[in-house]
């Protein structure tokens, strides 16, 4: 026999039926699944978009090291004609072939040194993390 007088009522009765107690269920999962789906592919697209801006500038760095390569082959001809400079006109002040030879070999260290740092970066792996691209 049950005691009436224990019976707690109830804050709030649910009158729906079950059909739609479960659809509003239903409505809720698709509405959390269709969230991280949208989740899920914005983090697929701006990975995508990471690594096509990472090509391409991986692709401008390869192409600048390989200008900077080439200025600095020029730069060692240069050298090597200055210092001809020196065999070949012994009347040349030679105060100024020095500070010529001085420039172009500053010059060429500026140049070998941007041209590896370039090619250097663009030879590094990269990874792209979650955390850090938000």
């Amino acid at each position: 026999m049950a005691r009436s007088g224990n019976v707690k009522p109830l804050r709030t009765v649910n009158f729906e039926p079950k059909r739609i107690r479960k659809a509003k269920r239903k409505a809720l999962v698709r509405g959390y699944v269709a969230n991280k789906v949208a989740d899920v592919r914005t983090e697929m697209q701006d990975r995508a978009e990471f690594f096509r801006n990472l090509r391409i500038m991986k692709m401008q760095r390869r192409k600048i090291a390989a200008e900077m390569a080439f200025l600095a082959d020029d730069l060692r001809a240069l050298q090597r004609e200055v210092a001809s400079v020196e065999r070949r006109h012994p009347t040349v002040d030679l105060k100024l072939v020095d500070e010529t030879h001085d420039l172009v070999r500053d010059a060429l260290k500026a140049a070998s040194v941007a041209a590896d740092e370039y090619f250097a970066f663009s030879r590094q792996r990269i990874y792209y993390i979650k955390e850090l691209a938000a």
